[in-house]
């Protein structure tokens, strides 16, 4: 059958290489050759241990050092970046508390400057129809942080122009307040046949105490 003589070939060369090397097992080598064989097994050993002391180990304990090395100087930059990241945050608050104290400058400002707070109530009355009958600065008021600057005014218009007068003046950069508000009965005028009411009020704005007057 062609599948058991298949199986027969292949015993057949697997006894022929036992057989092959059971002859070289038995070939007879001199002295000499023995002698030879084993001094190169010797050096064969020798220089295995050699590389391995002075080549190998050295490689593996410098690779071990700068290891370490590699860790130190990653947890080093890690920290580093950490602390760039939190000096950059403070950056950014500095500036933004910079730009708010900015702001805040024109809301509350060292500074009197009475002819531009005049101007202001001026030109706001005019757009709201409003006539200024006095405008009279009284004294400072200190406190803890800042100054008060009060003003005591008469004013005559109908009652849409005093809210939108106030409102506008809410609405500027300088912080304005309206105080004791008294409002009465206005006879119209040739001049402002609109008017409805006469206000007597204080108007106060403020200054900043750090600064100068």
């Amino acid at each position: 059958q062609p599948g058991s003589d298949e199986q027969r070939r292949r015993g057949d060369e697997f006894f022929d290489l036992i057989r092959l090397q059971a002859k070289t097992m038995k070939l007879n080598l001199t002295k000499e050759q023995q002698q030879q064989i084993a001094t190169a097994i010797m050096f064969l050993a020798l220089g295995s241990y050699l590389y391995y002391k002075y080549f190998y180990s050295q490689i593996t304990l410098k690779i071990k050092a700068n290891t370490v090395k590699i860790e130190e100087l990653s947890e080093r930059l890690t920290k580093l970046e950490r602390r760039a990241a939190q000096r950059d945050r403070l950056r950014r608050e500095i500036a933004s508390a910079e730009s708010e104290w900015e702001t805040l400058k024109l809301k509350l400002p060292e500074e009197t400057d009475l002819p531009s707070i005049l101007e202001t109530i001026t030109v706001l009355a005019q757009k709201s129809r409003i006539k200024i009958g006095s405008l009279s600065p009284q004294a400072l008021r200190a406190l803890e942080l800042y100054e008060e600057i009060p003003f005591s005014t008469n004013l005559t218009g109908s009652y849409h122009d005093l809210a939108q007068f106030l409102t506008s003046l809410a609405g500027v950069e300088r912080i304005f307040h309206a105080r004791n508000v008294g409002l009465n009965q206005a006879t119209p005028s040739v001049e402002q046949p609109w008017a409805t009411i006469n206000a007597s009020l204080s108007l106060i704005t403020f200054k900043y105490k750090g600064g100068g007057g």
